[in-house]
């Protein structure tokens, strides 16, 4: 129906013509426009949230990630310094036994010189 042009010609003739109908035309369309801005107006706010949401995202992946690293840096980090003082405490009580320094240097992995001090302390 609308794709034969002198059917819409006449339409829009009769519009035209007609104040009444014209009025309520443009209101229509005046409705539709202001409808597609508005739609306009949504869909661009859901895509400025959506990436919004989207970094919030991936800055609580980053976060987390980074957690997971210093804990594990830090757990890895508290090992070793268990590690350290178990064998300093080794080689005290091995001192305190009368243990040779060459061989408390063997079992704990101490220098000679980490061992005279511990020696010096007690």
């Amino acid at each position: 129906w609308f794709d034969d042009k002198t059917k819409l010609d006449k339409i829009n003739k009769i519009i035209s013509l007609e104040e009444g109908i014209a009025m309520a035309t443009n209101a229509i369309r005046n409705v539709t426009d202001d409808d597609l801005i508005r739609m306009e107006l949504i869909s661009k706010y859901k895509r400025e949230e959506d990436w919004k949401n989207q970094l919030a995202t991936i800055r609580l992946e980053e976060r987390r990630e980074g957690m997971e690293k210093g804990m594990k840096k830090g757990m890895e980090k508290g090992m070793e310094r268990g590690r350290e003082e178990r064998e300093i405490e080794i080689a005290r009580n091995s001192l305190k036994k009368g243990l040779d320094m060459c061989m408390i240097s063997e079992i704990t992995g101490l220098t000679i010189e980490e061992i005279k001090k511990l020696r010096e302390q007690i």
